[in-house]
């Protein structure tokens, strides 16, 4: 395991098997994990829980779930979101619209989905 601060994450999505992949892989690399398969159930807790960062199905952002998820990100702190998709570069785009900070393509590719969070998890650099 590695040797860091835990970072929290969220990760919102229907598909039981992408929610698994990601709390086993991640919680293997010492970050710990919340899942959720309803998408408002999820914005419902990064409301009320202090994560560092919320991976969300694409899917998922419907019209009616993108204002709310820039409400959460805005009332906590830019909070920072990766986006989980299909290889479909209209869905990666309005993803980053709706204010993600990267997109993670839903495949297994164990070593994507490290890179991806452990640069979605730095510390910020002050300017």
């Amino acid at each position: 395991m590695a040797n860091r601060t835990r970072a929290r994450i969220l990760v919102v999505d229907e598909d039981i098997w992408w929610r698994e992949f990601l709390s086993e892989l991640l919680e293997a690399h010492g970050y710990a994990v919340v899942t959720n398969k309803d998408i408002r159930a999820g914005l419902n807790q990064a409301r009320r829980g202090q994560f560092d960062l919320i991976i969300m199905d694409s899917t998922a952002l419907g019209d009616e779930y993108i204002n709310a998820l820039q409400d959460v990100m805005h009332d906590q702190d830019g909070y920072k979101v990766v986006i989980a998709s299909p290889p479909d570069w209209r869905v990666i785009r309005q993803a980053f619209r709706t204010g993600a900070s990267d997109n993670l393509l839903k495949m297994r590719d164990r070593d994507a989905v490290l890179r991806t969070v452990e640069r979605a998890t730095a510390p910020r650099r002050s300017e």
